[in-house]
C-alpha cells in the first residue's frame, strides 16, 4: 500500500474521549477518519465512506456482532478489535488482530501498519539510521534538569521545523528524534553549569541566601521568606529531587517539582479529582509532545476540562509538592530575590496559596508521618484480619485502602494503586492496623 495515500479507518466506538485520542494517535499515519456511536450508523458508513481499515469496541453486543456479519460486504475490510477478543468464539473470526486496553499510541499504529502490510519512509530509513546513534549521555546534576528541559522546549520544534523544510518533509521523525537526540547530548552538566553562571550575571535579581537543609529546616525557611513577604524564587534540591517556587510577597504564585515521582505529577491528580480516566491519561501522554503545548492547557484546549478544573488541579498538586518537600532533612537551597513585575515572575502561574495554614498542615503531616513510619514500611506486605466478624464503620478513603489489601500488595504497591496521595493512603493504613483489620 502506497504510504502517501490517505488511509480511510472507520471506527465503531461509543466512547468520545476514546475517538478523540484515537484521532490524534492516527494523525501520523495519514488517516482519514470516520466515527459511529451505533451499529446501524457503522453498517450505513461502510457504503459511503468506503473504508481501508475497521475499528470496533470489543463491548458491541452480541446483536451487533450478529448485525455485522449479516452485512455481505463487512467480511472483506482489514479489521481490529479493541478490547479482548472472546475466546472460541466463532462470531468473531472476522477479527484480523485485537488490541487490548489499556494501549498506547505506537501500539495502535503498528497494529495499523501490521494489518494494511504498511510501511512509511521513516520506518525504512530510521532502522539503519539509529543504530548509528549512540546511547544518550546521562546527566546527573539535577539543578540543570529545567534548564536543560526549558532549552530543549525552546529550540526543538524551531529547528526539526527548519531542518524538515530544508531537507525532506517525508523524514520528519527521523529529523525529529535526531534533533531530540543533538540537543540532549549537547546540553551536558558542564555546558549548562558555564550557561547558567552566564545567566546568573545577566539577571537584574540577587541571590540572597544560600544554605543546607541540616542548619535550617525547610519549614523554618518557608515561614521566614513568608513573615518577611519576600519575591522571588526558592529552589531546593534533595539527592534527586528538587522543588522550585515562584513567591511573590511571601505568598506562592506557582511550584515546580522534578524526580518527585508518579504520585505527584500533574496526571494523577486529574485522574483522582475524576477529570480523566487512566486509560485516557495513558493514550494522551503517549502523544504528547515536549516543545509544543504545555500538558495542562492541551486537555484545556481539547475539552477535557475547563480552566478552573485545571487550576484546582495545579493548586492541588502544588500543595502536595510542599508537603513532601516539608520532609526533606538533607539537601540544598537557594533563593533568589526578584521583583513582582520580573518577567520570571510574571510567566509564572497565579495560585496565591498562603504558607501559613501549609505549614501548620505540614508540620503536622510531619509528626504523623513519624509515627506511620514506626510501624509501616513501603516493602511490607499487609494482611487482612478478621473477616469473619463486621468492619466497624469506615470512611470512602478506609475503605478504598482496604479493598487494596489483600495479602499480596506490598504498601508501596497500594500507595501506586490508589487514587489518593501518600500521606492519605499511609495514615488510611494506620489506622487500619490500629484498628486491628489489619497487619502487617
Amino acid at each position: 500500500m502506497d504510504p502517501s495515500t490517505s488511509i480511510r479507518v472507520l471506527c465503531l466506538v461509543p466512547d468520545r474521549a476514546e475517538c478523540k485520542l484515537l484521532s490524534r494517535a492516527l494523525e501520523r499515519l495519514h488517516c482519514s477518519l470516520h466515527f459511529a456511536q451505533s451499529v446501524p450508523e457503522f453498517l450505513g458508513a461502510l457504503h459511503t465512506f468506503v473504508p481501508s481499515l475497521l475499528l470496533i469496541d470489543a463491548a458491541i453486543s452480541p446483536g451487533g456482532v450478529q448485525a455485522l456479519l449479516e452485512e455481505p460486504t463487512f467480511p472483506r475490510y482489514p479489521s481490529v478489535l479493541i478490547g479482548l477478543k472472546p475466546a472460541n468464539d466463532a462470531s468473531f473470526a472476522w477479527v484480523d488482530q485485537a488490541l487490548t486496553r489499556p494501549y498506547t499510541s505506537r501500539q495502535l499504529q503498528q497494529i495499523v501498519r501490521n494489518v494494511l502490510e504498511l510501511k512509511t519512509p521513516d520506518e525504512q530509513l530510521s532502522g539503519s539510521f539509529s543504530s548509528l546513534l549512540p546511547p544518550p549521555s546521562t546527566h546527573q546534576d539535577p539543578r540543570f534538569v529545567q534548564l536543560r528541559e526549558e532549552i530543549i522546549e525552546l529550540l526543538w520544534p524551531k529547528i526539526t521545523n527548519l531542518l524538515v523544510e530544508r531537507i525532506d518533509r517525508t523524514k520528519s521523525t527521523m529529523i525529529g528524534d535526531i534533533t531530540g537526540w543533538s540537543l540532549r547530548e549537547s546540553l551536558d552538566d558542564m555546558t549548562l553549569q558555564s550557561f547558567s553562571r552566564l545567566l546568573d550575571k545577566a539577571r537584574p535579581g540577587v541571590e540572597v541566601l544560600r544554605g543546607d537543609l541540616t542548619a535550617i529546616s525547610a519549614p523554618e525557611l518557608l515561614q521566614m521568606i513568608s513573615m518577611q513577604k519576600q519575591s522571588g524564587i526558592l529552589s531546593i534540591h534533595s539527592g534527586q529531587k528538587w522543588l522550585k517556587t515562584y513567591l511573590c510577597d511571601g505568598i506562592v504564585s506557582q511550584v515546580i517539582g522534578y524526580n518527585l515521582g508518579d504520585a505527584f505529577k500533574l496526571g494523577h491528580y486529574l485522574v483522582s479529582m475524576g477529570h480523566l480516566r487512566s486509560h485516557d491519561l495513558d493514550w494522551f501522554l503517549s502523544q504528547h509532545r515536549s516543545g509544543q503545548m504545555k500538558f495542562g492547557e492541551e486537555l484545556v484546549q481539547l475539552g477535557y476540562l475547563s480552566k478552573e478544573d485545571l487550576e484546582k488541579a495545579f493548586l492541588q498538586q502544588s500543595t502536595e509538592m510542599l508537603y513532601e518537600m516539608l520532609r526533606w532533612n538533607v539537601g540544598h537551597f537557594s533563593f533568589f530575590r526578584l521583583s513582582a513585575d520580573a518577567p520570571e515572575m510574571q510567566r509564572a502561574a497565579r495560585l496565591s496559596l498562603r504558607l501559613e495554614p501549609l505549614l501548620f498542615e505540614g508540620i503536622r503531616r510531619i509528626d504523623e508521618w513519624a509515627r506511620i513510619e514506626q510501624k509501616i514500611r513501603p516493602d511490607m506486605i499487609p494482611r487482612q484480619l478478621n473477616k469473619e466478624r463486621s468492619i466497624p464503620s469506615l470512611n470512602q478513603l478506609e475503605l478504598a485502602t482496604y479493598s487494596l489489601v489483600n495479602g499480596q500488595n506490598s504498601v508501596q504497591t497500594i500507595l501506586q494503586f490508589s487514587k489518593h496521595n501518600a500521606f492519605e493512603v499511609s495514615s488510611a493504613l494506620y489506622k487500619l492496623l490500629k484498628d486491628g483489620l489489619i497487619e502487617v
